[in-house]
């Protein structure tokens, strides 16, 4: 059983000037019957979380009412230990990962030291990956290594020699998307507004060519463009997909992971019904457990191979700061939070 009576966590609240968000301590007792799923049977210690876009949101006025019901804890990865469990297959202090299932937005998440899951939700940390490199990774290699095995399902193989597309390179996702698929072999075209600052970080990750996305949006839009790629990883959203759509090759594809720059986009059906081309979504929110298991063993095969810079530790009280820099797009590369110097004493 857990002995302490007491967390630390980085809480949100609602108040009369918005949503306020600060590191206490409190005791377990006070925590809401409905921060946890009803049918949580494990008990965890998080050692380690990460930032990634949907945290900015919560933290930073809870932008897009993804959540619900406050005082409310964000953090939608975490990686520690097992304090309690009624799982045979995950015993007393094995060392686990938990990301999506939609913990750190209906559910309390890891920017805590203390956390309740339902046994179904997490997984063993992938032997060779330590805690530390885990939350490097996080939701953001998961949703891209997704994507690369949806593109592979599609027919976008390394020996074809055609370049893919990632957007947003600099973005979690997007970095991630090169280092993957650099350690598969592609030839990484990485696309970002900021070449000058991390042309030479990309490049060090894995991209083989890095464009500015002002000279590969074209000036006119054409609904079929030159075919010049078989997928695309994009992270933005909003027109840059039809642009990738129109200069697919025949059966190409391209895997839509995110809406940073919109949600919204006008497509052309040219290049779906002249050239085949594929437009699919990525999830890695409510994915099955199984299929996580063989995405993190995909990621583990390739460990050796994947450039792991490109990353900063901060505390639990420099979270929102980073928040903040990140919806105002100037943080790059990932960002991890120690959880563990918290710990209960």
């Amino acid at each position: 059983m857990v002995n302490n009576k007491s967390c630390t966590a980085l809480i949100s609240r609602t108040t009369q000037h918005g949503i306020t968000s600060q590191v206490e301590r409190f005791d377990l007792a006070s925590i809401p019957v409905s921060a946890y799923p009803t049918n949580a049977n494990i008990v965890l210690a998080p050692k380690y979380s990460s930032v990634n876009y949907k945290d900015a949101m919560v933290l930073c006025n809870n932008q897009g009412n993804l959540v619900k019901q406050f005082p409310h804890v964000a953090g939608v990865d975490l990686a520690g230990d097992i304090l309690e469990s009624d799982d045979s297959e995950l015993p007393i202090g094995m060392e686990v990962i938990l990301t999506g299932f939609r913990y750190g937005e209906i559910y309390w998440g890891g920017y805590s030291t203390y956390a309740k899951a339902c046994s179904q939700h997490v997984l063993p940390l992938p032997q060779g990956i330590s805690l530390t490199q885990s939350m490097n990774i996080g939701t953001a290699g998961l949703t891209a290594m997704l994507a690369i095995q949806a593109l592979e399902r599609n027919g976008v193989s390394p020996k074809d020699n055609s370049p893919i597309v990632v957007t947003g390179a600099t973005g979690g996702v997007g970095n991630w998307a090169v280092r993957l698929l650099a350690a598969r072999k592609y030839h990484v075209i990485a696309i970002t507004r900021r070449t000058e600052k991390y042309s030479d970080a990309l490049h060090a990750l894995g991209a083989s060519e890095v464009i500015n996305i002002s000279d590969f949006i074209p000036a006119k839009k054409s609904f079929l463009d030159k075919a010049s790629f078989q997928g695309a990883i994009d992270t933005l959203g909003g027109e840059i997909i039809s642009v990738l759509a129109s200069r697919m090759k025949y059966a190409g594809t391209v895997a839509c992971t995110g809406l940073v720059q919109s949600a919204q986009s006008t497509i052309s059906l040219y290049p779906l019904l002249l050239r085949g081309v594929r437009i699919i979504g990525i999830d890695s929110v409510m994915i099955s457990k199984a299929e996580r298991i063989l995405a993190w063993h995909a990621i583990q095969e390739i460990r050796h191979d994947i450039q792991l810079s490109w990353s900063s530790i901060v505390s639990l009280d420099k979270v929102k700061t980073v928040c903040e820099d990140m919806l105002q797009g100037t943080t790059a590369g990932r960002t991890i939070v120690e959880i563990g110097s918290y710990g209960e004493g």
